[in-house]
This record gives C-alpha cells, sequence and structure tokens, in this order.
C-alpha cells in the first residue's frame, strides 16, 4: 500500500530509500479522557488514548531496513477549533524523534513497525505534510478520498456530461471508466466525507486535525504532482505546456522518478500498464480523427480537456481560466485551445489515458485497503499510547467502515460477449468499426499483460530478496473498471 510513496535519498555519499509519514504526527490526534471512554469503569483510559501518527522507514540499497524514526510530540497545541470550525491560532505541536534499529529491543521494534504500518494505512487517506508547512501555505494530500474520488474522477465526470454529447466517440470509450461514478462519490460524501462520518470516527485525528487536512488538500495534490522525485530540478526551466505534460502524461511521472532512483517493479508494471491505456486511447483517437488538425477542430473534444484541466487540483493553476486577459501572468499558462493541433493531441491522449489509468490501477492501490483493515494488530487507524495493536473500538470501527465500502464494479479485463464487454457502446458512432476494433485490441493487449504479471507472480519464490514476492495492485484481471467504495 506504500509502493507509490518510496522516495530515493542520499545519506553519506550512499542511496537509501524511504517511506515517511512523520509529517502526520504534527496533526492533533484524540486526547487521552476521550468522553466515550470515561464512561467505561473497566479501563483504563490513560492507556486508551489515541498515540501520534507517523514514522519514517529507511532501507538501503537491497531493501534492508536501516532503521524507524518515528517524531512523537512533546508539547500540545496552542489554538482550537472555533465555532465555525476553522483553526484559530493553531501552532503546530513540538516534536521529539526516536530512532529504533532491527538489532534493539525486540519489543521496541516490532511497535516501530507496527507505526510504520499503520501510519501508511492512514496516508492514503490522511495528510503527509506537518502543520508547520501547511499553516503558511496550505499543502496537502490525500490519495484516495481527494485525489481519485473527489477530484479527479469527479471533474471527469462533471467535465464529459457538460461538454461531451450523447454519442460522441470520446464520451463512449469513457463511459466505462466513469461508470457509476456520480453515484459512488455522492456515496463516499455522505459515508466517509462529512462531519461525524466512518472516517471522522476511525481515524486517530481530531476534529481540528482533519479539517486542517480537508481544507489543505488541494494544493499538496499539485506540489506532489509536480515533485515525483528528482523532478523539480528537471521542470525549473520547462515551458506551462511541458509542465502541464509531466502531469498529465503518466510515463513522464513514472520516467521522472526512476531518475530520481525509484526504480521498483511495482514501478515498471505502473509504467507497462499505462502503456496499454495510453495505445488503446491513440487508436481510438486515429479511428475518428484521422489528422491532429481534425481533431483539434472538435470543439466538444477540446471543451472537454480544458474543462477537466480547469478542474483538476493537479493542472488548473498551469491552465488559463475563463475571462482571463493577458494581464496578471497568463504568459505562464498554457491556453489549451490556442495550442498547436499536434500539441493538443498530445495533451488529449496523454489526459484520457491517464484518467484510465487512475481510476483503475490508481484506485486499486490506494482504495483497496480492506485485507489491511481487517486485524488491528497488524495495522491501525488507531492504536493506544505505547501499543502494537489497535484496541476493540478500532476494530468495531474499521470492520464498519470496511463494511460501507464494498460496491463492486464491472472487470477490466472482459470477456468477448460477456457482461463486461462494452465493445456495444460504439453502435452508430463515427469511426465505429475502428473503436471496435482497438477496444478489441485492447482487451488482447491486457489479457497478454495478465499472462505476464501472472508468470512474474508464479516465479516469485525462485527470485532472491527483495523480489520474492507477487504483485498484484496493477494486474488487469483484478482491476475494476470505475472507482467503487
Amino acid at each position: 500500500m506504500g509502493a507509490h510513496r518510496v522516495e530515493a535519498l542520499e545519506e553519506a555519499g550512499r542511496r537509501v530509500f524511504a517511506v515517511r509519514t512523520n509529517a502526520l504526527a504534527a496533526l492533533p490526534t484524540l486526547p487521552r479522557r476521550a468522553p466515550m471512554m470515561r464512561r467505561c469503569p473497566t479501563h483504563d483510559v490513560n492507556a486508551e488514548s489515541s498515540t501520534s501518527i507517523g514514522a519514517d522507514a529507511y532501507f538501503d540499497e537491497s531493501w534492508r531496513v536501516l532503521r524507524i524514526e518515528r517524531c512523537e510530540p512533546a508539547g500540545s497545541a496552542a489554538g482550537r477549533v472555533g465555532p465555525s470550525g476553522a483553526a484559530r491560532g493553531f501552532e503546530a505541536r513540538q516534536l521529539t524523534t526516536r530512532t529504533f534499529y532491527p538489532d534493539g529491543d525486540p519489543a521496541a521494534w516490532e511497535y516501530a513497525k507496527f507505526c510504520v504500518r499503520s501510519s501508511v494505512f492512514t496516508l492514503v487517506t490522511a495528510p503527509r505534510r506537518s502543520l508547520a508547512e501547511i499553516q503558511p501555505r496550505p499543502a496537502q494530500v490525500v490519495d484516495h478520498l481527494f485525489e481519485l474520488h473527489l477530484d479527479l474522477s469527479t471533474a471527469a465526470a462533471v467535465a464529459l456530461r457538460e461538454t461531451l454529447s450523447a454519442s460522441h466517440p470520446l464520451r463512449r470509450l469513457l463511459t466505462p471508466f466513469l461508470h457509476q461514478t456520480i453515484t459512488v462519490n455522492d456515496r463516499a460524501h455522505d459515508l466517509l466525507v462529512a462531519e461525524r462520518s466512518m472516517v471522522s470516527r476511525t481515524l486517530a485525528f481530531t476534529g481540528e486535525g482533519l479539517q486542517l487536512a480537508w481544507d489543505a488538500a488541494p494544493s499538496l495534490v499539485c506540489a506532489a504532482a509536480m515533485q515525483p522525485g528528482g523532478a523539480a530540478a528537471e521542470l525549473s526551466g520547462a515551458s506551462p505546456f511541458e509542465r502541464l505534460m509531466h502531469i498529465v502524461d503518466r510515463e513522464r511521472y513514472l520516467e521522472a522518478r526512476r531518475a530520481g532512483g525509484v526504480d521498483t517493479p511495482y514501478e515498471r508494471q505502473a509504467g507497462r500498464l499505462y502503456r496499454v491505456f495510453k495505445a488503446y486511447v491513440e487508436a481510438s483517437l486515429r479511428a475518428v480523427y484521422p489528422t491532429a488538425a481534425s481533431l483539434a477542430a472538435d470543439a466538444e473534444m477540446t471543451g472537454f480537456a480544458e474543462g477537466l484541466l480547469r478542474s483538476l487540483s493537479t493542472t488548473a493553476p498551469l491552465v488559463a481560466q475563463p475571462g482571463a486577459g493577458s494581464a496578471g501572468g497568463t504568459h505562464e499558462v498554457v491556453a489549451v485551445r490556442g495550442l498547436p493541433p499536434p500539441q493538443l493531441a498530445e495533451l488529449c491522449t496523454c489526459l484520457i489515458a491517464t484518467v484510465c489509468d487512475r481510476v483503475t490501477a490508481g484506485h486499486e492501490q490506494a482504495g483497496h485497503l480492506a485485507v489491511y483493515a481487517k486485524d488491528v494488530r497488524f495495522c491501525a487507524w488507531r492504536w493506544p499510547v505505547g501499543e502494537a495493536r489497535g484496541n476493540k473500538q478500532s476494530a468495531i470501527t474499521q470492520a464498519i467502515l470496511t463494511s460501507f465500502t464494498f460496491m463492486p464494479m464491472p472487470k477490466l479485463l472482459a470477456a468477448p460477449g460477456s457482461e463486461d464487454d462494452w465493445s456495444h457502446l460504439f453502435g452508430g458512432v463515427a469511426g465505429e468499426e475502428g473503436l471496435r476494433a482497438s477496444y478489441a485490441d485492447f482487451q488482447r493487449e491486457l489479457r497478454a499483460l495478465a499472462d505476464d504479471f501472472d508468470a512474474y507472480n508464479a516465479a516469485a519464490p525462485t527470485r532472491p530478496f527483495p523480489d520474492g514476492w507477487g504483485l498484484w495492485t496493477n494486474h488487469p484481471a483484478l482491476l475494476e473498471v470505475s472507482v467503487n467504495l
């Protein structure tokens, strides 16, 4: 669940890898004497207080654990949440760092490993930057609820309905990948996002901490997309279009991570799957638009791209907004409708392919966490201070939250003529024959990729550490075609 969060760092002239979540430690967690626990005479309320979240795990080049660093608060917040719910006078808590080593105290090491697992478990639903950073410039990423549900898939569904007619080929192509997205995200808001919903009741953060997280979400999503490991320097002198393509084209994003030193089996499989999506989109667009000029002449296509890019947190700062004049720094943004046809065609292709990739494989990586939530001895969203396990309350709330999130969608990999086969959507639209052919080729490529991944997983016992495990996150046969709860 943390493979997409791996970072490559330099320490004393050597390469190390890290999965870092200590920034979460600055967010306030539930106090020692929570009202609901005060009523229970059989429990030590001091033992039931929620610990701080966060722990950084460091690995050597062979992926052996070097150490775990855990930040814990040494003070308390100076401010509190006012009646309006906004943070007033909040100052980040003072933190102290404890370092754990594999050859140290066994019990302490087990506790540190539990904190790492549980903090990464929280990270996909909670912030990754400290409050000290959030206060001067809001900066936070929410991998699952915000980025995939409330931002990307919602923006794509809205842009599709607002700009594309019912018979437009792109609307038909994207329909499977946005299947029931509006319904799913509406339920996600009511069941998971709203105040006093299951997320606020399950995570260790106070209402103040969670509110700070949500308030800051959009800007950190953008910051994270622009700095995937070594990319910041590369993009320092880039044009607005190049910066935009760095976000929109996932292959460039993964290449930037490789250049920064992150080249894992997960990243390589993610790149292979994205290239299958991109080839499918390219073939489909060629079936409808013989030339880049004909694509640029389609007002609905350009309207979709422009509307989606203006709505996404990651791309909105780089795209000219309606009514923007020549003043105000518009030379630093991209006017989508003014792009040369080849650039517009490249932009549309990568944008559509990335939507397809994120709502399938992206959601599998960040959203399918039920297997981790089953046992609070493995990882928990909330756990008592000093305990390497969640308590009974955590087990119950995690189980309830998980029960809310099982809403299966059709499979991405579909047998011809099965109920998961979407080829019927292309009947009666422009480029029908080519669209059907590209969909059939797409399915064949997915099957071939699934066979390759099966072979990789079958050979796992023969590979040395650290590659002696299978990978299923990007497996086409296991992916669903759209986001779900």
